[in-house]
């Protein structure tokens, strides 16, 4: 009987930012592709949760902890018999929206990239990144947790034009956008949070919980 395939872990961290849409990959410390930039990954361990893993994998090749991941999906499985050069590895893919301030005061070894921008990336983690970006393009206003991890707690509708178009890549036409807005069960139009500045605080969208409060 030959070997039974491994079972990996690999995870697209992305952050919403004043530069756009980025993906987040990490500095390889080991063969194969030492040195390279990868999206972190680790080998799924017995007994253990894959979205256990995913934070795993976020914390210990990229440095980015639980507290700084505002949420996680899971993308699909990639199974390519040539993804893994060492061994058959069936990797078991997630999206991580982190927190922008992360990408901020990120370590030298980790990279971000405008989503819009190629990388070569080792593996088949192009592939990955590709069918990332497709779901989020997918949920964005129509799947609360993902755009609302995207955006925080509270935006302008100007924020929410720039994200339309970073995430599509197409223009966004900001009135109609600002009705859908407007007809958003769980989004309410609200002053913006005191920052301290001087005048009348802008008007923005804040999201209110599921149960409406």
């Amino acid at each position: 009987m030959t070997d039974q395939p491994l079972i990996a872990v690999d995870v697209v961290p992305v952050a919403w930012t004043q530069a756009g849409l980025v993906v987040g990959t990490a500095r390889r410390r080991f063969e194969p592709f030492i040195g390279r930039f990868a999206l972190p990954g680790v080998l799924l361990g017995a007994g253990e949760r894959l979205s256990d893993a995913a934070g795993r994998a976020l914390d210990s090749k990229a440095g980015i902890g639980a507290s700084s991941v505002r949420h996680l999906f899971q993308i699909g499985a990639f199974d390519g018999p040539d993804r893994e050069p060492r061994r058959h590895a069936i990797s078991v893919a997630f999206v991580a929206v982190i927190d922008p301030g992360v990408v901020d005061g990120g370590a030298a070894e980790v990279s971000w990239t405008r989503a819009d921008e190629e990388s070569a990336l080792p593996f088949d983690h192009n592939a990955i990144v590709a069918v990332a970006l497709t779901q989020i393009r997918q949920r964005l206003w129509s799947d609360d947790d993902t755009t609302r991890a995207l955006t925080g707690p509270w935006f302008s509708t100007p924020d929410a034009v720039r994200l339309t178009s970073d995430v599509t890549g197409q223009p966004v036409h900001q009135s109609n956008l600002r009705r859908a807005l407007a007809g958003h069960s769980r989004l309410r139009s609200t002053q913006a949070p005191d920052v301290g500045k001087p005048g009348r605080r802008p008007l923005v969208w804040e999201w209110s919980s599921a149960d409406g409060d």
